[in-house]
């Protein structure tokens, strides 16, 4: 079983050494705050981004629906003429 990132990031140790007589911190703890917070940024907008598509095929679906039903005669010969057109590019 895969162990749960945030609670192990909680348990890594910080490295302090000794640069010019002064103990520094290392920079692991910097960049990994810097790396969760860009993470974050990018999970909101991948989040932003899904939910507008989401959003665009359900306007689209639903539109094409209503098409349908008021157009049916236009809708069935337009698939027909589709599926012929595919059916000539596929066969060669």
């Amino acid at each position: 079983m895969a162990a749960n990132p945030k609670a192990v990031a909680g348990t890594v140790p910080t490295v302090k050494l000794l640069i010019n007589g002064q103990f520094v911190e290392s920079k692991a703890r910097e960049f990994r705050d810097t790396a969760e917070s860009k993470a974050r940024e990018f999970r909101g907008r991948a989040e932003q981004t899904y939910g507008d598509t989401a959003a665009r095929v359900r306007t689209f679906q639903e539109d094409t629906e209503a098409y349908i039903r008021e157009n049916p005669l236009k809708a069935v010969a337009t698939g027909i003429a589709a599926g012929f057109v595919l059916g000539v590019l596929f066969r060669r």
